[in-house]
């Protein structure tokens, strides 16, 4: 049976609900409401709550449109009615879980980045969930950013004014993480132990505050599933002339020349415009962008110079990932080729890097170990989906979990595990594979 549970934020006072085992906090605000002039700005801190805040409820999600209704993402992880949300220019929250009574006992933190490509995604889809971490000791934080050309349009007259223009949408992130930093000792976590983690656009944003001077004092490890910022094989990053270019084309779309125009048209027109944007390109115009203040130099330069953060990493690959030639097998894909890379620049480093691949073929189709499909075992959430998962799914799950889990705690995914998980550092060459 549900009940009540109370923290004292740096913000006031929070009201969660408690559960079997463990306590959820759900739509707490890192940031003022993205709209008027604060639409393309960087996030700003939000306001001191008046009255006790009641962290009941999952709130809107960032402006998006599901453009693929027969695909199967939206079977996958979108058709569940209970995990439909509004979509919203005010959508910068996040969401904690943390074990039952744990006000004083400094636990590790794990914050989670959804992907989406740049363009979708939010942190409440079906197969979310901090429930199974918290049973096992660990913190959950899920973070909204905003995305496609509400979080990383950049322009340069912008820049000639703050300094910087783009990445709204990693600032987003690393709001919340200075937010989570900073409240999350009231939900007994501790903040000198976070470990950031994502998958494909959540990997490569997670990869990129690695590199960020603003982001690396708050990260302690970080997980890197199916997503490098320094794939596909070249950066999947712009130059600050490349996101000019699409920018500019954005601006020929909407029949304006300004951000200051854009931030009097509605949400919605914009959102449509983005959307054509999006079919006019190959891949992704919306990315991270080079500018000097988020992300200081290309990656490839950082990585070369040892620019990353001193951190342990887990990084891996599903066996039917994306950007995989044909004929090919997934360790010579874009995803898997980038994350030994950077392994082996961390091995100059004495950095420990744990690589992984998910080879288990989900039950009921014939699409394998697809791009995401690991995310059911790394959250321990196969009750939530519609496959006929067996008790070897479950097994799998639990062993992930696990291994995620202890990561989270020591740097090591090696606790309480049968078989050791040899770092790609120490033995030149270990995949651990999960099958």
């Amino acid at each position: 049976m549900a009940t009540l549970t109370t923290v004292s934020s740096n913000y006031g006072t929070i009201n969660g609900i408690q559960k079997d085992g463990y306590s959820v906090f759900r739509g707490i605000p890192f940031a003022k409401v993205p709209t008027g002039a604060l639409r393309f700005a960087p996030p700003q801190k939000p306001e001191s709550f008046k009255e006790a805040y009641d962290a009941f409820t999952f709130r809107s999600i960032p402006m998006q449109h599901f453009t693929d209704p027969d695909g199967l993402y939206q079977k996958e992880f979108y058709d569940n009615p209970d995990f439909h949300f509004p979509i919203s220019e005010d959508c910068l929250y996040l969401n904690i879980w943390t074990p039952a009574h744990t006000a004083s006992e400094k636990l590790p933190v794990a914050v989670w980045i959804h992907g989406g490509g740049f363009e979708h995604g939010f942190s409440t889809e079906l197969e979310f969930d901090g429930e199974a971490y918290a049973k096992k000791g660990v913190i959950l934080a899920t973070i909204s950013y905003r995305v496609n050309v509400f979080g990383f349009l950049y322009d340069q007259k912008q820049e000639e004014e703050l300094g910087f223009s783009g990445n709204q949408g990693l600032l987003d992130q690393i709001a919340a993480l200075e937010w989570i930093s900073e409240n999350i000792a009231a939900f007994g976590g501790n903040p000198d132990n976070i470990t950031i983690m994502g998958q494909s656009a959540g990997a490569m944003s997670s990869h990129v505050l690695t590199f960020s001077p603003l982001a690396t004092p708050m990260i302690h490890q970080a997980i890197l599933q199916s997503g490098s910022i320094a794939c596909f094989p070249s950066p999947m990053v712009f130059t600050k002339a490349q996101a000019q270019a699409v920018t500019d084309k954005f601006y020929e779309l909407c029949g304006v020349s300004s951000i200051e125009e854009l931030r009097r048209l509605p949400a919605e027109d914009l959102l449509d415009k983005s959307d054509e944007l999006m079919a006019l390109y190959p891949s992704l115009p919306f990315r991270p962008v080079v500018d000097g203040h988020v992300l200081p130099d290309t990656p490839d330069v950082l990585t070369k110079e040892g620019g990353m953060a001193h951190i342990p990493y887990l990084m891996g690959v599903t066996k039917d990932d994306l950007f995989i030639p044909e004929g090919a097998s997934h360790r010579e894909g874009g995803f898997f080729t980038a994350a030994v890379s950077f392994a082996n620049a961390c091995r100059k480093q004495n950095l420990p890097v744990y690589l992984y691949e998910f080879c288990h073929d989900l039950p009921g189709s014939d699409d394998g170990a697809f791009h995401s499909s690991e995310l059911w075992y790394t959250f321990g959430t196969l009750n939530r989906c519609w496959r006929p998962m067996t008790a070897e799914d479950h097994a799998l799950a639990e062993e992930m979990v696990t291994c995620w889990t202890s990561f989270m705690k020591q740097g090591d995914p090696n606790e309480d595990v049968k078989e050791e998980w040899k770092a790609w550092t120490e033995d030149g060459g270990f995949i651990k594979t999960f099958a």
